[in-house]
């Protein structure tokens, strides 16, 4: 720890005290945190050769702790603390975070090890207060867990297309088939016309043929007499006829029904196909809208955690060069003083001067 170089103390005015008090007390925080991995060290080793059952009498009888207190020590340890001690202890193994308090430090210990500097740093965790840095905390968390729920409904929206798309797919597989039915029945009852325009014709030359085969018989000389029964001709004309005619008629009205049956399939199908088509767009659409809506809100919410930051990261970048010009000059003061003792009480005068108007500044600016 840097100390301050000073005359006398008894010397300095009640401002002056002040002011070295506040800076006294800024590197007696600074130093919290090295202390208590320190003392979480020695904790967590005693809390091993002791054991469980004895630690609680261990700690009234050797130190001032509860065992509450105890545990946020050793946590302080086991989150900050380097893997490996050495003789005089244990150091930090987030040298960027040497400047936490305490409570700050169990506070981040909510954040994974893995980004936990980096969200310290991006939010100045050393200038909050324990209830801003704790409000930060639940914000990143809260995003986070809007980002897990987004990627879910994503991924749900992504199953539902693709369950969609595969049914839009067989329904038009099957309307396909259908059409494919629908050609060949097509071509059926094309060959039953064609069928039935053939028996008229086998009809009619079976009526001509009969006719011719009549006349042959009624101009052939009979040596005896032949009796022709006219209306009986006639008859087994007319019922060749409709025999021919009702057997076209049952397969012309066999293929019609599975003409229309095939058609009231084509018609459902269509509509099935139109649906899902309909309802999977629909359910696209709907996703793609909540996905850009979450990515946006999403976006925002890091926008405003990052502009509240970005204030409070900007003073301490200028808190932290301070210090070190401070640690600096006082460093050179003390070297001078081992020379010339005059001038550094004049230059740690001087010093002095201008810490106190910035004191002061600090007061009103407050």
């Amino acid at each position: 720890m840097n100390e301050l170089m000073t005359t006398n103390t008894k010397e300095l005015s009640p401002e002056q005290l002040g002011g070295e008090i506040r800076l006294l007390t800024q590197q007696a925080r600074r130093m919290a945190l090295s202390y208590g991995i320190q003392i979480g060290y020695r904790l967590h080793i005693a809390h091993e050769k002791v054991g469980p059952h004895g630690w609680a009498e261990w700690l009234k009888k050797e130190t001032d702790f509860s065992a509450a207190s105890a545990s946020r020590f050793e946590s302080l340890y086991e989150g900050y603390g380097e893997d490996q001690g050495n003789l005089f202890g244990v150091g930090n193994k987030f040298p960027t975070l040497e400047n936490l308090s305490i409570s700050n430090a169990l506070k981040l210990l909510a954040v994974p090890e893995e980004e936990r500097e980096e969200f310290a740093t991006e939010v100045g965790a050393e200038l909050l207060s324990a209830r801003e840095l704790e409000k930060a905390i639940a914000e990143k968390k809260a995003a986070e867990e809007r980002a897990e729920t987004l990627e879910r409904e994503r991924d749900s929206a992504r199953k539902e297309l693709q369950t969609a798309t595969t049914r839009l797919e067989d329904t038009q597989k099957a309307l396909v088939h259908s059409m494919e039915t629908e050609g060949e029945l097509t071509r059926k009852l094309s060959q039953a016309k064609k069928d039935v325009l053939k028996a008229d014709e086998m009809a009619e030359k079976n009526e001509r043929e009969l006719k011719a085969r009549i006349h042959e018989l009624e101009t052939r000389p009979q040596p005896v007499a032949v009796e022709r029964d006219e209306k009986a001709i006639e008859e087994a004309v007319q019922a060749a006829r409709a025999k021919a005619e009702a057997e076209a008629a049952e397969k012309i009205g066999a293929l019609k029904k599975k003409l229309e049956k095939a058609e009231n399939a084509r018609d459902k199908l269509k509509d099935a196909a139109d649906k899902a088509e309909a309802g999977a767009a629909e359910k696209i659409a709907a996703a793609e809208k909540e996905t850009e809506k979450a990515r946006q809100e999403l976006e925002a919410a890091k926008k405003e955690l990052k502009a509240s930051n970005g204030k409070v990261a900007a003073f301490g970048v200028y808190f932290k060069s301070v210090q070190e010009n401070v640690n600096s000059m006082m460093e050179k003061v003390r070297e001078i003083g081992e020379e010339d003792p005059e001038t550094a009480r004049k230059l740690c005068g001087a010093a002095r001067v201008i810490l106190n108007k910035a004191i002061e500044r600090l007061g009103t600016e407050v």
